[in-house]
């Protein structure tokens, strides 16, 4: 893994010295670096070097394109799951922005915002808020690919728990019933 760390650093500082800091293919360097420490559970590693791809791609591509929105993603759960989960939320609320200015409301990418998102704000225990962006989430997958999809299924079932936790256990209930149904269609196609 260092090795890894150390090709990838000595890879920037070439290409820096070729095209110079503020150019796409450094800041999408940082970003695989990013990922790297992402892939490590290397936190603070992590944000710095996304921080460092959205500072390079935002000088150099502008601040309305998939790589930044992807980017501001991969930082807000980096941070989300580093324990900074206000700036991550901030973070993930900036992707989903240029997402929907992008591609529109009805896009994977939104959903995954949003869900995302729910899921920071279950964290922060904003349970209200964490359902509202989970239903959003799940009404765009569900539109997009059916409710048998395999991320539908794991958004109902965090519903499901959030609901529980609350004492609501007709919804809760609801979203559990919901998920043995289409479980047991696709174990058994032929019933």
């Amino acid at each position: 893994f260092k090795d890894l760390i150390a090709c990838q650093k000595k890879c920037i500082e070439i290409r820096q010295s070729i095209l110079g800091e503020y150019h796409e293919n450094i800041a999408q360097l940082y970003y695989e670096l990013g990922r790297l420490f992402f892939r490590y559970s290397l936190w603070n590693e992590a944000e710095l070097a996304f921080q460092k791809a959205i500072e390079i791609r935002a000088k150099a591509i502008g601040d309305l394109n998939e790589e930044i929105a992807e980017t501001y993603w991969s930082l807000g759960v980096a941070q989300s799951n580093n324990g900074r989960l206000s700036m991550g939320l901030e973070n993930l609320l900036i992707s989903k922005k240029i997402y929907e200015d992008i591609h529109g409301e009805n896009h994977e990418s939104v959903a995954l915002s949003y869900v995302s998102i729910g899921l920071a704000q279950k964290s922060i225990l904003n349970e209200e808020l964490a359902i509202e962006n989970l239903e959003k989430g799940i009404k765009i997958y569900t539109s997009l690919y059916g409710e048998g999809y395999d991320f539908v299924i794991k958004i109902r079932k965090h519903l499901a728990l959030i609901y529980h936790s609350k004492q609501m256990y007709s919804k809760a209930l609801s979203y559990a019933l919901a998920n043995l149904k289409i479980l047991f269609r696709v174990n058994n196609p032929n019933l």
